[in-house]
């Protein structure tokens, strides 16, 4: 298993990357959508500002998305984004 070193990731990457590991569980820990994101996980955290979290997190290798943005996938630093709750 690759274990994920969280140190390049500011407070909202994290937050954001929280809520969609939660939201990943309903799919088996794996993948989500990003409407299953829950917004009372994200706090203040605008869907506008939500997408360009997600665009970070996929520039630093912890999800992957298809094409549009909807399916939110691990990436190769973990297996299942439900490592991400640990």
């Amino acid at each position: 298993m690759t274990t994920a070193n969280f140190s390049d990731l500011n407070s909202n990457e994290t937050q954001v990357l929280l809520a969609i590991a939660k939201a990943s569980d309903y799919n088996g820990g794996d993948f989500t959508y990003a409407t299953e994101i829950d917004k009372d996980d994200l706090g203040e955290i605008t869907e506008r500002q939500l997408k360009g979290y997600i665009s970070q997190l996929v520039q630093k290798g912890y999800i992957l998305c298809e094409v549009g943005g909807k399916q939110i996938f691990a990436s190769s630093k973990v297996d299942f984004l439900t490592e991400y709750l640990g």
